[in-house]
């Protein structure tokens, strides 16, 4: 029930046919807090969408050092490390929390992108939010200071900084974590001033 919800009320899919097919090679697969779904420099075996949870997307640089590249949390969020199915995973993405997602065997899907074009929506979906997330948040980090990018990863994921290390965090924002811990002491006690006033 789960899965064939999400096709039509998420992917708006209403071929009834198709519906069945794509739940006939679908999982609902979970993820214990710490685990990888995926592993950078390998090949993809599967795709998956956000069911519930919260996911890290990070890659380990030149240097050896770990750098966090995005968070996701939303439902319905396709999780895609690469860009094409064929390259290697750009990123190691792992659970934050004990989380869920729809899971799918990458060539069961190519199977049925070549049976239907329908399923070409489904493509260019994952395709699109993968995109659209990197696109935004590459112009918040260049052009904001540290103060405004702070701001917009508390817009932007509520709650979650109590959820992950603030390292991750810092480094997500392109920033240390010392200048992370600055920002949030001056934008706490600029708040406390406020309260005050009040």
């Amino acid at each position: 029930m789960k899965i064939k919800q999400f096709l039509t009320e998420h992917l708006k899919i209403t071929d009834e046919t198709f519906i069945n097919e794509l739940a006939s090679v679908m999982t609902v697969k979970t993820f214990k807090s710490g685990e990888e779904v995926f592993s950078q420099g390998r090949k993809i075996t599967h795709m998956a969408f956000i069911l519930k949870g919260v996911f890290r997307g990070y890659y380990i640089d030149s240097k050896g050092k770990e750098i966090t590249d995005c968070f996701q949390m939303v439902y319905g969020d396709p999780l895609m490390p690469m860009f094409s199915f064929d390259e290697e995973v750009l990123l190691t993405m792992e659970a934050i929390v004990d989380s869920e997602v729809l899971w799918i065997d990458v060539n069961d899907m190519l199977a049925l992108l070549k049976k239907r074009d329908q399923s070409m929506s489904i493509y260019t979906y994952i395709l699109q939010g993968t995109t659209k997330r990197n696109n935004e948040f590459k112009s918040k980090l260049l052009h904001k200071n540290s103060t405004e990018r702070y701001k917009w990863f508390l817009e932007n994921y509520p709650g979650l900084i109590d959820k992950v290390k603030h390292s991750q965090v810092a480094s997500l924002l392109g920033m240390t974590p010392v200048t992370l811990s600055r920002v949030r002491n001056s934008m706490r006690d600029t708040k406390s001033v406020a309260d005050i006033k009040i």
